[in-house]
């Protein structure tokens, strides 16, 4: 009996993934697992991913397929880049909104290593993943959406941020960015909440916290002064 190596997996998902990407203008960047498209105002990124895993009721190995999705407002995050400590080459890559394919499709999408029709069930998945992708685009791919996706939620429900899952620093930019752009009569609140979440941040030891805690009335100052009058509410 035959047996898919991991390789191949791989190498047949980033051909059906081009294939059916490419159409809508996604170009694949050799070595980073990812299809990318940038606009004037910014891109939607999809990254995948093979790795190891056990099926159970088979008792041996097999292949679980992940991936995951972004959209970028450079609006959001150009303004912020002077107080930035990351890598300059980096800042251009870096994401308003990130969302797991797991997050809305339940089904664990895997590949048993002796599938007799692993080809054909990765172009399944493939066709699922393209579809999971331009659902999250079709959702975050203008400001007002992406507001409304994650402004509420952020306000409503970060009580406790210990384990470091609901709020970071990335978030709190977002989140004050879109504030400001969309004139949020919530604005001043949002502010203080950020402020009161970063310094939460702090007391359980997040290193990003630490260092923007003490340029926190900076930024908000220069978040404040800028009005943002010629923007593109959509990617």
């Amino acid at each position: 009996m035959g047996y898919i190596t991991k390789k191949e997996v791989k190498n047949n998902l980033e051909i059906e993934l081009n294939n059916l990407l490419s159409f809508i203008g996604y170009k694949f960047k050799k070595g980073k697992n990812t299809f990318i498209k940038y606009t004037n105002n910014g891109f939607g990124m999809l990254v995948f991913a093979v790795t190891d895993d056990f099926n159970l009721s088979k008792n041996e190995v097999c292949w679980k397929i992940d991936a995951n999705f972004f959209v970028r407002f450079d609006i959001i995050h150009q303004w912020f880049e002077p107080f930035d400590i990351r890598d300059k080459k980096d800042l251009k890559n870096v994401w308003s909104k990130g969302e797991s394919i797991n997050t809305n499709f339940k089904s664990n999408l895997s590949i048993d290593v002796d599938d007799v029709d692993a080809k054909n069930k990765i172009k399944k998945i493939a066709l699922i993943i393209v579809k999971e992708f331009t659902n999250f685009i079709n959702e975050n791919n203008t400001l007002e959406k992406l507001e409304k996706a994650i402004l509420p939620k952020q306000i409503s429900e970060l009580e406790d941020i210990s384990d470091y899952k609901y709020f970071n620093v990335n978030y709190a930019i977002v989140i004050l960015s879109l504030a400001k752009i969309l004139k949020r009569s919530d604005f001043e609140n949002i502010i203080n909440i950020s402020r009161d979440k970063i310094n939460q941040l702090v007391k359980v030891g997040d290193p990003m916290a630490k260092v923007y805690i003490n340029k926190f009335e900076d930024i908000i100052y220069k978040l404040q002064s800028n009005e943002f009058n010629d923007f593109k509410h959509s990617i």
